[in-house]
């Protein structure tokens, strides 16, 4: 897959076709770093609505049409004063990688 080849060449630092110990280091310390990320963002949003997802959806799909790009994504938590990176939370949440999220992408 392409995804797993451009993985491979971000870990493969000196571009060896190898990767050492503390190439794969650094995998693990972005994943944990995601991780938190979405911990704190989940957190921060449980704490705005309430653990309503619907509502908290309706916040972020303004426009009603069940799809949110990353820029309004962006736009919107940056309206609800989310001072962490909004960016990952969205590219985690777009399993698909369409640029877009869908409301059973958000509420699964």
């Amino acid at each position: 897959s392409q995804r797993l080849q451009a993985i491979f060449r971000y870990m493969d630092r000196n571009g060896n076709g190898k990767v050492t110990a503390s190439e794969w280091a650094v995998l693990h310390e972005l994943s944990r770093e995601l991780q938190l990320s979405i911990r704190e963002f989940v957190h921060f949003m449980r704490r705005l609505f309430a653990d309503d997802l619907e509502e908290a959806w309706s916040f972020f799909d303004t426009d009603g049409t069940d799809q949110v790009s990353e820029e309004q994504w962006c736009e919107r938590a940056r309206a609800a004063h989310y001072c962490g990176p909004a960016e990952p939370i969205f590219r985690f949440l777009d399993r698909e990688r369409s640029g877009a999220l869908s409301r059973r992408d958000f509420l699964e």
